[in-house]
């Protein structure tokens, strides 16, 4: 049994160096036909940073880029518990500036209710180490570089008029500026982690039963309160009257709302989410995709105020699903969030959606359990539980936006906007080859490109899909095991 599980495992690893090393071959010798040139120029700088011509052979021929690296020790070893921050972020979020509103301009920033009373619940994982980071404080870690290079600093990094990058020369058009740490990664540097921001415990306790598509309940977390598991004898000894909001699961890191109105009475509600660091999955022990900064969204889509679907945002592709589908938690009277998945009150009561945060890559989905993505034989792979529960309306930045101007809403008129034009990339560009901790193998960087703001993620979008290249919008009408009934299925138009 022992060797042909290790036969297995040998086999598994000799086709995974075979596809580096014939994609790299392949990548090689189609050079130039389907890339970009700026990429083909900016490659060759890359490659040409290292100063092993053994390293640089290996990349050019065979797409091995930086393997003696991953034999070089590029990390501090255990990640640090966050210390409290010293600095007073209010500030920043109160820096912007209300105006004298007329009425028709207070009914552009009005948020309606019931985005609210739909808003998600968000389980993060029990098993995360880089937790969610207020945005003002991840300002103060970097710095704004115009690719490698440091920008002058009469540019802030802690600026409310981050748009201002956009104007730098050779910038084109603020999309070559990221926002670089001012520290060492490898060192782990504990604003990275968010270990402060983990949402508060409270007296929240979930009333759900394991499903046969995830994992059990009850998460792991130390800095968590041990949620208790207690199920109900009967659907009846729950009434209307006795459910509440709890004041439970706030993060000190904010979220951010984004409601955009569109065509045929259809509003689209994004939540957005940000990390600090984004760290990757590992295939056969080898990390892929690192890289500082993290955003990501829930979408819920409302017609004519009514929810009707929910897209979650995963790597560069995402999940759609009708409303009815998606599981839901019912907060009562004695802090329990009881789930629709095995409350029939809770079926009939409950608005807000729960969604998982995996570990790690923080790529969201509607279950906990195991999601394999991409690649074959489940080498790459997320995975999510019923860990600390987080309840964005808590701690909250709202904003209208009409797909040309943002507006602070009503509920916060004082929280800038300068962020939110910013369009470059929230972390550092992809480090260079020479750097000990960078490798790339078959395309795939150890460390990459830091991503773009909420701006890019597609909010025009005529579908709940979202991201380039999608033909088609399919909406799921279930999750996990559960029997499909129907597809819907749409043309999708997001140019």
């Amino acid at each position: 049994m022992r060797r042909s599980g290790r036969r297995c495992f040998y086999a598994i690893i000799a086709i995974a160096l075979a596809y580096i090393i014939i994609s790299g071959v392949i990548s090689r010798f189609t050079k130039g036909r389907h890339q970009d040139p700026i990429f083909d120029l900016e490659n060759k700088d890359w490659v040409a940073s290292s100063g092993s011509w053994a390293d640089r052979a290996a990349c050019n021929y065979f797409g091995i880029c930086g393997a003696f690296h991953l034999f070089t020790r590029t990390h501090g070893g255990q990640i640090p518990n966050a210390l409290p921050s010293t600095n007073n972020h209010s500030e920043y979020w109160s820096s912007g500036r209300p105006g004298d509103w007329s009425e028709e301009e207070k009914q552009l920033r009005e948020i309606p209710q019931y985005i609210f009373d739909h808003a998600p619940y968000v389980h993060l994982s029990s098993r995360e180490q880089f937790w969610p980071t207020d945005l003002a404080e991840h300002l103060t870690h970097t710095s704004p570089h115009l690719g490698y290079e440091m920008i002058l600093e009469e540019h802030s990094n802690g600026s409310t008029i981050l748009h201002e990058l956009n104007e730098i020369a050779g910038g084109l058009g603020g999309h070559n500026v990221y926002l670089a740490s001012n520290d060492d990664l490898s060192q782990w540097p504990s604003w990275l982690t968010g270990a402060t921001n983990i949402p508060g415990p409270g007296n929240v306790r979930l009333d759900v039963t394991d499903t046969p598509d995830g994992p059990p309940a009850k998460p792991t977390l130390r800095h968590h309160q041990e949620l208790r598991k207690r199920a109900l004898k009967s659907s009846s000894e729950t009434s209307e009257r006795q459910l509440r909001e709890v004041p439970s699961g706030r993060s000190t890191a904010p979220a951010f709302l984004i409601v955009v109105p569109k065509e045929d009475g259809i509003v689209d509600a994004f939540w957005f989410f940000f990390y600090s660091f984004n760290h990757a999955q590992k295939v056969i022990n080898i990390q892929f995709g690192n890289h500082i900064g993290d955003w990501e969204h829930t979408l819920i889509r409302f017609r004519n105020g009514k929810p009707q679907y929910v897209s979650l945002s995963e790597h560069h592709f995402g999940a759609a699903y009708a409303w009815d589908a998606i599981e839901k938690y019912l907060p009562t009277d004695d802090g329990a969030m009881v789930g629709t998945r095995s409350n029939e009150t809770a079926t009939e009561l409950a608005k807000r959606p729960v969604v998982y945060s995996a570990v790690g890559s923080h790529a969201m989905y509607a279950t906990p359990g195991h999601h394999p993505y991409i690649l074959p034989w489940d080498l790459l792979h997320d995975d999510t539980d019923r860990g600390p529960l987080w309840d964005p309306t808590l701690n909250l930045h709202s904003y209208t936006y009409d797909l040309q101007t943002i507006r602070a809403s009503t509920r916060n008129p004082s929280t800038p906007t300068g962020w939110f034009d910013f369009a470059g990339r929230w972390g550092d560009k992809y480090f260079k080859l020479s750097d000990p901790r960078q490798y790339r193998f078959a395309g795939q960087y150890h460390y990459m490109n830091g991503p773009y703001g909420p701006k890019a993620k597609f909010l025009n979008r005529k579908e709940p899909c979202q991201g380039p290249g999608i033909k088609k919008c399919q909406i799921k009408e279930w999750v996990g095991d559960e029997r499909p009934k129907r597809l819907h299925s749409s043309n999708s138009d997001q140019n």
